[in-house]
């Protein structure tokens, strides 16, 4: 068997060049990147984030937010979940989606 894997969900996007920055916001916003939801301007490389939760759910079958409080501030705030039963199914490997917690300077996603 093998198994091929498609993702889309095209209803807001944009072709946005490397250097070029963006200010509005549009997309799905479980999706969307600290940088979108602060105004701060973005560019392509935010699809990373939108790409990291994806995994995230794809591994955990849950998103990386309290589906029951606003999903906007637990991303501004980086809040994210970790239900510690959860990822010890999944592997070692699983803890990396840890780094998308702020850290000290690390991270500086206050708007």
């Amino acid at each position: 068997l093998s198994f091929q894997v498609k993702l889309c969900d095209f209803g807001f996007a944009r072709i946005i060049g490397e250097k070029s920055f963006r200010r509005s916001v549009v997309g799905t916003p479980a999706y969307l990147a600290p940088e979108v939801l602060c105004n701060k301007g973005f560019n392509r490389s935010l699809d990373m984030w939108s790409v990291g939760v994806i995994v995230y759910v794809s591994l955990s079958g849950t998103f990386p937010f309290n589906e029951d409080e606003d999903i906007l501030d637990q991303i501004q705030n980086a809040e994210f979940m970790y239900p510690p039963n959860l990822w010890k199914e999944i592997g070692d490997n699983g803890e990396y989606f840890k780094l998308l917690q702020r850290t000290g300077s690390d991270f500086d996603f206050q708007c």
